[in-house]
């Protein structure tokens, strides 16, 4: 039997696994219900992004799962507003009336930067995305939080914010140790920041958690399989993939309310061995 109708997700890298765990889980959802999914990567390109949401509408799809490189880009916004269909963001907090799947990033951080202040840390770094985007102003809010529940200021020059992708970890991290302070802990603002982190460290061959204390954020196969395995900041893929094809589909059958739905979900802390007490 042929899907009675299609669904769109518009995701930046496809690559990325995280984004395969959530596509997954959101196609099993969509299928269940006769629905097909397809799936569009933008490259981290704006342009791309814009072009993409109006060939998806042209073609006249259902409903649209995305994720933007830019909450507030003018572009993709008067794209997003420009299309009539129903909308559903990951992670994303874009100032429009759409239904959106958020997660508590900011928790996240304070649960993480708390366990390595209680182990004595007190040069503790943040490697991180955009601030541009949700996760990476919601990370950098907790770190400071964290900080600040503490009593202790951070030092803004531990804090790099920028890029998802590993180069940006790799060169971040070399900048890191190269301060006059080096810091004695690192959190890793994404998985793709952690490999690249990962791969600093194993040039300059130094260890975890001998030489550096390092918290990644997602539990992926490089976490796991690392040695030592590495702390994470974790949060439950699957479950967002099916709340926003769940959300979607509600709304196409006119289950939802008229006003836009926010779903909040949480993280943890998964405590491995990759951090130890400051000496």
């Amino acid at each position: 039997m042929w899907p009675r109708s299609e669904k769109a997700r518009l995701a930046p890298d496809i690559s990325n696994p995280l984004f395969a765990v959530i596509a997954r889980a959101a196609e099993g959802t969509l299928q269940n219900m006769g629905y097909l999914l397809n799936l569009a990567n933008s490259g981290d390109s704006v342009e791309r992004e814009v072009k993409l949401i109006t060939d998806f509408a042209e073609r006249q799809c259902d409903g649209l799962i995305f994720v933007t490189n830019n909450e507030s880009d003018v572009r993709m916004i008067e794209a997003l507003r420009s299309v009539r269909l129903p909308l559903v963001t990951l992670d994303r907090d874009i100032n429009l009336p759409i239904d959106k799947v958020m997660t508590d990033h900011a928790r996240g951080m304070r649960l993480a930067v708390n366990y390595l202040l209680e182990l004595g840390h007190r040069r503790i770094a943040l490697i991180n995305g955009s601030e541009l985007i949700a996760p990476g102003r919601e990370r950098a809010r907790g770190f400071r939080d964290a900080h600040a529940e503490f009593g202790l200021k951070v030092d803004e020059a531990l804090i790099r914010s920028g890029r998802l992708d590993q180069e940006f970890g790799a060169t971040q991290l070399a900048a890191l140790l190269e301060l006059r302070r080096p810091p004695t802990a690192v959190i890793a603002g994404g998985n793709q920041i952690l490999v690249g982190v990962l791969r600093a460290l194993q040039l300059r061959e130094l260890a975890v958690p001998r030489d550096l204390s390092l918290i990644g954020c997602d539990d992926t196969a490089v976490t796991q399989v690392s040695s030592p395995p590495i702390t994470v900041v974790d949060r439950d893929l699957a479950q967002i993939g099916r709340t926003a094809a769940q959300i979607l589909i509600d709304r196409l059958n006119g289950q939802s309310r008229p006003q836009a739905t926010r779903a909040f979900l949480p993280t943890e802390l998964k405590i491995r061995a990759s951090c130890t007490a400051r000496r």
